[in-house]
């Protein structure tokens, strides 16, 4: 099997403010909104994110993003209203910091550490 292409599918209770906090985690309004009521972003590689409203589902999900430099990215978030603090896991190889959507679904920032 060759994957060509990934798309993590948070579900929502409300689009619009969904939408908006998304907007502000990426820092760009989506990319497509390919049927109603959803909204996707382009991550690039064949990755994507889309929002999409099931109010019966939502809050259940979580999505884990890789990221360079956490304490940059917070400060980035904290300018654009989402706010979260960055801990490490017990075993030292990952920075984390937990963000929660509208919904309460969970975004994970990541930060492998060097080993």
């Amino acid at each position: 099997m060759q994957i060509t292409h990934t798309l993590s599918v948070m579900k929502v209770r409300d689009h619009d403010a969904a939408v908006d906090w998304y907007t502000a985690l990426f820092g760009r309004g989506p990319d497509r909104r390919p049927m109603p009521p959803s909204a996707e972003w382009d991550l690039g590689s064949g990755r994507g994110v889309q929002v999409y409203l099931d109010p019966d589902h939502a809050g259940a999900h979580d999505m884990i993003i890789g990221v360079a430099d956490l304490d940059e990215a917070l400060v980035e978030l904290s300018g654009r209203g989402i706010d979260g603090e960055a801990y490490t896991v017990p075993s030292g190889q990952f920075r984390l910091a937990t963000l929660a959507d509208p919904s309460g679904n969970s975004v994970v920032l990541a930060h492998e550490e060097a080993a």
